[in-house]
């Protein structure tokens, strides 16, 4: 799927021939991040329906043969993640101004939470930290409309909690 879009160069336009990434979506489990630049670790983000993945990789990489790319020495900020909004998938990030999720006064509004829809036996390898009366809202984010997940304390790593920044927002601290 492709569609035109149109770049102003000073007193020149120009019709690009640009991909689409954003096919419908359903839920947020039908959207996924990918990166906006090739082999480029901690770079931007695009939101992608997951079953375009490998056409953004492709199309930002400029090829279609295998692509090796250095190991990045850690994830993408778990702040960061893929939603589904109005049937588009959208880049969200916790820490935004506008974002409710995450936002703090003190210590004791924040909690750990697995990035993962449900925390029963979730990898706690990516971990947030969200306001703990916006539980419905984070959910709201990565979670099926219909998502049923198991009752059961979740377990995460000794020493790890979730604080209130200087900037108002809740973060994990090891």
């Amino acid at each position: 799927m492709h569609h035109a879009t149109f770049v102003f160069l000073g007193f020149l336009l120009l019709a690009c021939d640009v991909p689409v990434f954003d096919a419908p979506c359903e839920s947020p489990s039908d959207c996924t991040l990918a990166i906006d630049q090739c082999c480029a670790c901690g770079a931007g983000v695009d939101a992608v329906v997951v079953s375009r993945v490998r056409a953004h990789r492709d199309h930002v990489c400029g090829a279609s043969g295998p692509i090796v790319c250095d190991e990045c020495a850690g994830p993408l900020r778990p702040s960061l993640g893929a939603t589904c909004r109005a049937g588009v998938c959208e880049v969200y990030d916790l820490y935004d101004p506008g974002s409710s999720v995450a936002a703090c006064t003190s210590d004791e509004d924040c909690v750990v939470r697995a990035s993962a829809c449900c925390t029963c036996g979730a990898d706690t390898s990516s971990l947030v930290a969200i306001a703990r009366e916006r539980e419905a809202d984070y959910r709201a984010l990565v979670c099926p409309p219909d998502a049923a997940c198991d009752a059961c304390e979740p377990v995460y790593p000794d020493g790890v909690r979730a604080v209130c920044s200087a900037a108002g927002h809740c973060v994990i601290e090891p």
